[in-house]
Formats: structure tokens, C-alpha cells, sequence
């Protein structure tokens, strides 16, 4: 079971981007910023 989160929709709108800008993920502990960045490249 995956839950959805809002950050997915944005990772992959970044990672579909031409001229990205290198990815800084900040936000509090424990809400699944490993596991976001885990997720995108799978």
C-alpha cells in the first residue's frame, strides 16, 4: 500500500523538467522525505 503524498506529484513534475535546478528536499522530521526521493527513483 503506498499512500499518496502531495510531494510526488511535484518530485516528478522536477524530474520531468528540462533545465533542472539540483533537488533540496527540507521539511520537518518524519514525514517521508527519504522515503519520497526512494520512491522517485524506483
Amino acid at each position: 500500500m503506498i499512500l499518496e503524498r502531495d510531494i510526488l506529484q511535484q518530485l516528478a513534475a522536477w524530474k520531468t523538467k528540462e533545465n533542472r535546478k539540483p533537488l533540496i528536499v527540507q521539511g520537518a522530521r518524519q514525514i517521508g522525505k527519504t522515503w519520497a526521493r526512494i520512491y522517485l527513483i524506483l
